[in-house]
């Protein structure tokens, strides 16, 4: 039986333990997007990588494993998409029980202009698309960052994403009250990668790199509110640790756990190592570590 979906109610994940026991670490696997390097014709070498990496994640024993968005190439409608989430949720399964695993949408997971229907079928498999996590002594913000990544919206989509927004307040404001010794947020768009006020990129028209200032702002300054200690990203198939100068938060983005990447960087994850005054993080390739 697959572990997806996992155990939600009232999207908050059940079956963990949210006392703090000692410092320990988590794993961030940035976006798998299974047939992305081969145009959906095959993702074999995707899942060869992964199968072999799942026997190094058991050992290291992490506290859990955040896979940050766009878990396969092919978006829901498409041919190939079911057996590219079918070989993926395969591999994810091999994870030992006792290591949670928190997975997230990213575009091509639920589109890159999403609706109802292509956000449905991402929850039908992978369960909500935002929820929230207290693990370890730390509480984690799972969040659809799709939704924050387009500055218009079907009206449809829009409230969902208002709805979002109601949730993620009153979720903060919670916390708040009864801190926990780290906050972090796990969402697929970067905020930025130098600054705060980084200009609006884009991949595409359809597809913007950053989350665009019209909605950065808000999240930068309910974060910080929040005392957030760290924002954890994916695609961009790019390595990069932001200053935290700028926002107050470490802003880390992590390049891919599979064969999609863009830039210079291989395929590998990043360690976040958590006590209770501070965190550090260090991007490892698989093929230094298998």
């Amino acid at each position: 039986m697959s572990r997806f979906p996992p155990q939600l109610k009232d999207r908050v994940y059940q079956g963990v333990s949210a006392t703090w026991e000692d410092d320990f670490s988590f794993i961030v696997l940035g976006d798998p997007q299974f047939g992305m390097m081969t145009a959906n014709q095959s993702w074999e070498e995707d899942e060869k990588i992964l199968r072999k990496a799942v026997p190094y994640i058991n050992a290291q024993k992490p506290k859990f494993v955040v896979v940050a968005g766009d878990l396969t190439h092919a978006e829901p409608g498409v041919e190939q998409h079911d057996a590219e989430t079918g070989a993926l949720r395969s591999c994810l399964d091999e994870i030992s029980p006792d290591i949670p695993v928190l997975c997230l949408p990213g575009n091509h997971d639920i589109c890159n202009v999403p609706t109802a229907q292509s956000i449905k079928a991402y929850t039908d498999v992978w369960g909500d698309d935002y929820y929230a996590a207290s693990i370890g002594g730390v509480n984690c913000l799972v969040l659809n960052s799709v939704l924050f990544a387009r500055p218009e919206l079907s009206e449809e989509v829009e409230q969902l994403r208002q709805q979002q927004m109601e949730w993620m307040s009153k979720q903060l404001a919670s916390w708040k009250e009864n801190p926990a010794k780290h906050l972090f947020v796990f969402q697929h768009h970067p905020l930025y990668f130098e600054d705060p006020s980084d200009a609006d990129r884009e991949f595409s028209p359809d597809s913007p790199i950053l989350v665009p200032k019209v909605r950065r702002e808000g999240l930068i300054q309910a974060y910080k509110e929040a005392g957030v200690t760290g924002v954890f990203v994916g695609h961009y198939h790019r390595n990069v640790s932001a200053p935290t100068q700028g926002a107050g938060f470490h802003m880390v983005t992590t390049t891919g756990a599979a064969t999609g990447q863009l830039g210079k960087d291989l395929p590998g994850f990043r360690v976040v190592k958590v006590t209770k005054d501070s965190i550090s993080e260090e991007y490892h390739n698989w093929e230094d570590v298998l």
